[in-house]
């Protein structure tokens, strides 16, 4: 949907307005929470007409820009009410469904994509995008028409509409991770970079204490215990196995408030007297 036809964002929807229609065309955007996979819905779209989509899609580090290679995607093909693409052998496929519209297959590149965000802040800033197939919605005003993306092995299926604080809540839920053998933590800087101590530490009340997260945010805080050294806690912990940099000023008096605000002072008081 051209932007030079958006009208206004409220609540999570977008309205287009194009000429000789009597009402705006509503786009929405749906995510799953703790699911791989989001769901694109249009409303309001005439009958009789169409709306063509091309999906543009990436497979690279999120450090790194993405340019045409040889061999990719390794795989691009038809399938039951959608299409599939699978950059490399070893990589997730990732599955568009449209249940209400068809998939043709494109296979080109939007190629040199600049982004002056990037030029600012003095990184590479032009990146290539691929579209594997084309979707035509067809339009229906009594019925929404929706497109799916996901790597999940299953379809998922629609959710029920939320208030803009319940969808605030789930996307809060998108940043923490943990669980089992994995560190409880927050990736604040998601997805460029993984979980920074200092980040963790500021992002906490917001993400775990007004969510209602408060079992949560103790695990994190629990967490970050043994790796406390010489009073401070780690700034970075890099990808990989190497070893974590504990290169921050004010990372551990934000890590001190945040074993305040979670109730647990009586319990760590051995850390809060290193």
């Amino acid at each position: 949907m051209g932007w030079q036809y958006l009208q206004s964002y409220e609540d999570g929807a977008w309205q287009y307005g194009l000429p000789d229609l009597t009402e705006p065309i509503t786009r929405t955007l749906q995510f799953y929470p703790g699911k791989n996979a989001i769901r694109m819905e249009w409303q309001n779209l005439p009958k009789g007409s169409q709306l063509r989509l091309a999906p543009l899609v990436c497979w690279k580090d999120y450090h790194q820009q993405m340019a045409p290679w040889a061999g990719f995607p390794y795989r691009s093909e038809p399938i039951e009410n959608g299409w599939l693409i699978q950059a490399t052998p070893d990589a997730p496929e990732l599955k568009l469904y449209t249940p209400s519209g068809t998939c043709e297959s494109a296979g080109w590149w939007n190629e040199r994509l600049w982004q002056s965000q990037e030029a600012e802040r003095g990184f590479p800033a032009t990146e290539s995008l691929y579209c594997p197939a084309t979707v035509t919605l067809e339009g229906n005003q009594r019925t929404p028409a929706y497109l799916i993306a996901t790597i999940e092995s299953e379809r998922p299926k629609a959710r029920p509409r939320t208030t803009p604080v319940e969808q605030a809540k789930d996307a809060a839920k998108a940043f923490l991770v943990g669980g089992g053998p994995v560190r409880a933590t927050i990736l604040a800087g998601y997805p460029w970079f993984t979980d920074w101590g200092r980040d963790t530490f500021i992002a906490l009340p917001g993400l775990c204490l007004t969510t209602g997260r408060e079992k949560t945010a103790k695990e994190i805080v629990r967490d970050f215990v043994p790796w406390v050294r010489n009073g401070r806690i780690p700034n970075r912990f890099p990808d990989g196995n190497d070893t974590p940099a504990y290169n921050n000023v004010d990372g551990t008096l934000w890590f001190v408030r945040c074993i305040g605000l979670c109730g647990l002072a009586k319990e760590l008081t051995g850390i809060l007297e290193v």
